[in-house]
């Protein structure tokens, strides 16, 4: 498996722990959050963040 991808919940607590481990596997990690929030009305929704390098 060349990349896989993760996500926390309104945070990137994992982020380092899940990259150390990926790199001595030889996987590509593509690190993201989900953010819970609400819209200018009032209506919860979540937002997907994904993490890119150039």
């Amino acid at each position: 498996m060349p990349a896989v991808g993760i996500t926390d919940h309104n945070n990137l607590f994992s982020a380092f722990k899940a990259y150390k481990a990926s790199q001595k596997q030889g996987i590509k990690l593509i690190i993201g959050s989900i953010i819970s929030t609400n819209t200018d009305k009032g209506i919860p929704c979540k937002l997907i963040l994904l993490c890119e390098n150039q």
